[in-house]
């Protein structure tokens, strides 16, 4: 009897809401105030028995939903700034951070020469230097001008596919950064000279 009461009681406001209370549906404005405040007071008492129930349903949505993505790691089933207390997604976004430390460019390219250099037996001569064709150290002036163009091209070549797996390092190549601070310094010149201020200098002598 009492859930059959508050079901009558829940379509009764949805009703009113939706053909007396509402000008149009489209907009959200109150008509006849006057009856909407009186509905309001009389169907304060039966609202409150209304929350103790979706109380207790939002409790048991929160139980069923909780179980069926309990699973899924990537979401936490505590509230956000409690996700610490989850070990499950804790231990989700530490995987991903190690996946992505060890995905860096940088580190995997520096790994790369470390590994290289390991294998190698380089020369410690003082007339050596680092030649990039196949990350490895060349007695300098060993070969002729004509391989030593060939291996320029070839460093060129690597560092074309290097560049174009890994797009995010495009930004740190010289003419980059150089382009970009010139940018920079320009738009504050621009900004200082399009203001009319003065900056004033104090004498300290």
């Amino acid at each position: 009897h009492t859930i059959l009461v508050g079901i009558i009681v829940m379509i009764t406001q949805k009703l009113h809401a939706r053909f007396v209370f509402i000008i149009n549906k489209n907009v959200v404005a109150v008509n006849n105030r006057r009856v909407y405040h009186g509905a309001a007071f009389l169907f304060f008492y039966f609202n409150i028995f209304i929350g103790l129930v979706t109380s207790f349903m939002r409790i048991i949505y929160g139980m069923i939903l909780g179980i069926i993505f309990f699973q899924r790691l990537q979401h936490s089933s505590l509230p956000r700034y409690y996700e610490k207390f989850d070990p499950g997604y804790m231990a989700y976004i530490g995987y991903i951070l190690l996946e992505h430390f060890h995905a860096n460019p940088v580190v995997q390219c520096f790994i790369r020469l470390l590994t290289d250099q390991c294998c190698n037996k380089f020369s410690r001569d003082e007339d050596v230097y680092f030649e990039n064709s196949v990350m490895k150290l060349v007695e300098k002036g060993s070969i002729p001008a004509e391989k030593l163009r060939r291996c320029r091209n070839i460093n060129r070549w690597h560092l074309y596919v290097m560049l174009s797996q890994n797009v995010s390092l495009q930004k740190y190549r010289y003419h980059r950064l150089k382009k970009a601070t010139q940018l920079s310094v320009s738009g504050m010149l621009f900004n200082i000279h399009s203001s009319n201020f003065v900056i004033p200098i104090n004498n300290f002598s």
